[in-house]
């Protein structure tokens, strides 16, 4: 019986083992990243978001989101578009507080337009959410939250 017990019992300490493992393999998850959400309350149709991003005068890339892959359909009134930025996407020792955006609008036309500069103290596990208002011919602007 007590040979049992012990058997049991070392199948209950593994058991916890593994679990604490996985708990902390992935417990990390998310802290090597950061979003930027864009929401549109803007008057103009948007059919694609483009950011370039940079690390103080350093050029690192760029991403764009769009609802179809041809941008042939335009983003509703509350929609958002979330550009994900992970440590990986950045130069080794790269100050990430020092990340700043150009972000760049697509119309029905396929013209493109630069409607704002924005730059944002960044660090890992943080999500940064602004709002997009006004319209192509007076311009846009964002609100932060």
């Amino acid at each position: 019986m007590e040979a049992l017990r012990v058997i049991f019992m070392g199948k209950k300490f593994f058991a916890v083992l593994i679990l604490l493992i996985l708990v902390f393999s992935f417990g990390g998850c998310g802290e090597d990243s950061f979003t930027v959400s864009f929401s549109f309350q803007c008057e103009s149709e948007i059919y694609a978001v483009r950011v370039e991003y940079y690390v103080g005068e350093d050029d690192v890339g760029g991403q764009t989101a769009s609802l179809a892959p041809e941008n042939n359909s335009a983003f509703g009134k509350g929609e958002e578009a979330t550009f994900s930025f992970a440590a990986a996407d950045f130069p080794k020792g790269a100050k990430i507080r020092d990340f700043h955006l150009e972000l760049y609008l697509t119309f029905a036309d396929g013209t493109e337009m630069l409607a704002a500069s924005l730059g944002i103290v960044a660090s890992y596990g943080n999500s940064y959410s602004y709002t997009i208002h006004g319209n192509r011919e007076d311009g846009f602007r964002l609100q932060r939250g």
